[in-house]
């Protein structure tokens, strides 16, 4: 069993559907993770066993063997959760095509992966699990059957579904469709009562609410005077022996005063987030899928104490959350399959320089012409307007 005052602010190698066995029940106050996402990309680490399955997370050969892992994953993670604790799960859904998925067989990377443990590529691939769900050019709604799935087998209790809105997601090629600019971040919860504090991370209200707070103020202060009138007539007609019938008759619009009230603190921020996606590149940070700072503030902030409180990523990678709760005054506790990720994952959390080796660093040019490329989200775009090209 794992002592959780000896992994405090630490980052524990391993697999994590592994090292969740040997935590102690109730002993995080927070859950927050981004996991790896259905058939995108090959992380180049050892495979891992999950229920008897050998192979990478996130690279299973059939979108529902994914989605009974994550179903598996979350069944570990529920009874180390406190039960006045809270969950959140940053995932992005896919469309499946002729290589299996938006990204199966379209990459080196996964072709490489594919052979090495024997997968069917391309339209084989394709045929191999035929149905009505898994079509070409289908969304699958892999996150919702997972939630769903949450909910009527583990009894978890969705709070929200907030929408992470990316103002600089990265163009589309696609032709049929409208571009994906989103995506999700469920918060799910064990009992109906549970640690929140909204005002945390209330925000200033917008001007124009401001003054229609204001009309609000002045048009209830007439209505209330008008009650007030209204009262008096009332005990008028009722001296005069008008019955309860008659008098209601003849005071039309009585109602009880509604006052409206703007809290001191801010407004709540609403379930549409917009944030930019991160750039790894920059930071010299070689994990490529490193989600912004910014997304786990909020989470943080309201579903996890300040001081004592204990926040969880089995997927920690670069180390972002670790990062974020670390500058709130939070404690966290990471697990991570790839060394070489804790390495920079705990420098990152401890503010020490990432070092580049010189021949790492690589100046991209476009791939059609050579040219000058550059960096929007998360891929390279060359920069001269005759040229298309895509890194």
């Amino acid at each position: 069993m794992i002592d959780i005052k000896q992994v405090l602010d630490t980052i524990i190698q391993g697999d994590t559907f592994e090292v969740l066995k040997e935590f102690p029940p109730q002993s995080v106050d927070c859950i927050m993770f981004s996991p790896p996402y259905w058939s995108l990309r090959y992380y180049k680490i050892e495979d891992v066993e999950i229920n008897g399955w050998k192979g990478q997370f996130g690279l299973e050969p059939h979108p529902q063997l994914y989605i009974d892992h994550m179903v598996y994953l979350c069944k570990l993670l529920k009874p180390i959760l406190k039960n006045e604790g809270s969950m959140w799960i940053n995932i992005g859904d896919c469309y499946y095509t002729k290589s299996g998925s938006s990204y199966a067989g379209s990459t080196e990377q996964f072709t490489q992966y594919a052979q090495k443990v024997g997968l069917s590529i391309g339209n084989q691939l394709r045929e191999l699990f035929k149905s009505n769900w898994l079509q070409s050019k289908q969304l699958l709604c892999v996150p919702e059957r997972i939630i769903t799935r949450l909910q009527d087998e583990q009894g978890w209790i969705l709070r929200n579904k907030v929408i992470w809105h990316k103002p600089n997601a990265v163009p589309d090629s696609v032709k049929d469709r409208l571009r994906v600019t989103w995506e999700y971040l469920y918060h799910l919860v064990k009992q109906d009562k549970y640690y929140y504090d909204l005002d945390s991370i209330r925000e200033p209200y917008e001007e124009a609410a401001k003054q229609k707070y204001k009309y609000a103020i002045d048009f209830n202060k007439c209505v209330r005077e008008k009650e007030v009138r209204e009262a008096k007539m009332k005990m008028e007609a009722q001296q005069k022996g008008y019955s309860q019938h008659s008098v209601s008759r003849t005071i039309i619009g009585l109602h009880e005063p509604k006052y409206l009230k703007m809290h001191p603190l801010g407004k709540n921020v609403g379930d549409v987030w917009s944030i930019p996606t991160s750039s790894s590149f920059y930071r010299g940070i070689k994990h490529n899928a490193t989600y912004p700072e910014h997304l786990c503030v909020r989470p943080i902030l309201a579903t996890c104490p300040a001081g004592t409180g204990i926040v969880l990523d089995p997927f920690i990678g670069s180390g972002t959350t670790g990062v974020v709760a670390k500058k709130l005054g939070r404690h966290f506790i990471g697990i991570e399959l790839s060394k070489e990720y804790i390495e920079i994952a705990m420098k990152r959390i401890n503010n020490e320089k990432i070092e580049i080796k010189k021949e790492q660093i690589k100046i991209p040019t476009c791939p059609k012409c050579g040219g000058p490329v550059k960096l929007i989200g998360k891929r390279f775009y060359c920069m001269k307007v005759t040229c298309d090209g895509v890194l």
